[in-house]
């Protein structure tokens, strides 16, 4: 299946529906429908939003505050956010066992910006995602050790998989960690990837609800190599103490016998060229 934007394009989305609101007034925003189109030379990273009926502009001088989220996610209690902004409180959740399908669902991309009359036609919305996305590469070895494995498996332990849609001071659209209990935190299992990074011998990929990690005495990388668990408690490199949304989070782990390896890695948008990294760690 497709995982859509999850990889950083539109693959498989042309004809979607777009919610877009004009939150100029807040009292009693307005929601249309746009339709989106793959811009053909694009790759599918590019596409244009069309509708049969735009939005109003009072005057030339007007400037619109323009809010637009997508998620492709088709269970009942989340269809109505295809037609209205999701409200302060509201939950979103994770599959607890990640696949390519699961991650295109669990995806949710919100872009805010300020529209003036005369840039109706031309202006450029850059989405970004509400969810963190978590990289585990385990790395090649000297060691045969999971070349010879015959069932190699990550997860995050203890982690959470539910958060609240939230809003801060300039009414930006977030999803924060809830309030942890043991109904809503699970061991995580990550989806393997058919194609490993460069210098891999597999790579696994999650979409995680932002949440903090410095408190979270229980939250572990746990590699399982033919019944065999490897545990890291998990840190970010610099002075990061959560999983951010719209950031993703890379650990290079080396597996030996004796134990693991880990380097970590934050990067602070998702598909952008990775030549720069905030800081490293090496336990």
């Amino acid at each position: 299946a497709t995982r859509g934007t999850v990889d950083g394009d539109w693959d498989g989305m042309n004809d979607q529906n777009i919610p877009l609101m004009d939150d100029s007034n807040s009292d009693n925003p307005e929601v249309k429908q746009y339709k989106l189109t793959i811009e053909e030379g694009s790759g599918n990273k590019t596409v244009r939003l069309t509708s049969d009926a735009p939005f109003y502009w009072e005057s030339t001088t007007e400037q619109k505050a323009i809010e637009a989220w997508y998620s492709p996610k088709e269970d009942e209690e989340f269809k109505k956010y295809k037609r209205e902004r999701p409200a302060k409180g509201d939950l979103w959740k994770t599959a607890t066992t990640q696949t390519a399908e699961t991650m295109k669902d669990d995806d949710f991309l919100y872009v805010k910006d300020y529209m003036k009359f005369e840039d109706r036609e031309s202006m450029t919305l850059q989405f970004r995602h509400l969810l963190a996305k978590v990289t585990v590469n385990l790395m090649e070895s000297e060691s045969e050790y999971l070349t010879n494995a015959k069932d190699v498996s990550v997860a995050l332990t203890n982690c959470l998989y539910e958060g609240n849609f939230d809003f801060d001071e300039e009414r930006n659209m977030r999803i924060g960690e809830a309030l942890m209990t043991d109904d809503n935190t699970a061991n995580i299992t990550l989806c393997k990837l058919n194609d490993p990074a460069g210098g891999a011998f597999a790579t696994y990929e999650g979409l995680l609800i932002p949440q903090s990690v410095e408190p979270n005495e229980k939250l572990y990388v746990q590699v399982a190599v033919d019944g065999t668990i490897y545990r890291w408690r998990m840190q970010l490199s610099g002075n990061e103490i959560a999983l951010k949304g719209g950031y993703e989070y890379i650990f290079n782990i080396r597996v030996i016998e004796q134990g693991l390896k880990v380097s970590s890695y934050n990067y602070p948008t998702w598909g952008k060229d990775k030549t720069e990294h905030s800081g490293s760690i090496e336990i």
